[in-house]
């Protein structure tokens, strides 16, 4: 479920991190793919917060943002968004994220 390796988004923002560091030109605007364990409780989404809600960045990407690398325009209806929502809304762990062992460090 997402965590394994890089792949371009569809964004056209100016992160050039992975290409410098690997030095081809065909890593422009690739980002390392997040796990989706704990999607919904992790927003902004994208690399650099560009959006605040699930429901912004499923938008986003049914409007086909770079057909040129593969990602085309898609048509959902109001059904398949909310269950493609509730299913990232399942992935959810609360054990892990109430689990106080595993929150930020206390401050003094």
């Amino acid at each position: 479920m997402g965590g394994h390796g890089y792949a371009n988004t569809g964004l056209r923002g100016q992160d050039m991190r992975l290409a410098v560091h690997a030095g081809l030109e065909q890593d422009q605007r690739r980002f390392l793919v997040p796990t989706l364990r704990n999607i919904a409780a992790t927003a902004p989404y994208m690399y650099e917060g560009r959006f605040d809600t699930l429901l912004k960045v499923i938008a986003f990407y049914a409007t086909g943002p770079a057909p040129d690398r593969g990602l085309h325009a898609f048509h959902l209806t109001p059904e398949d968004t909310a269950a493609i929502i509730a299913f990232f809304h399942s992935l959810t762990d609360i054990r892990l994220l109430t689990n106080p062992e595993l929150g930020p460090p206390e401050t003094t």
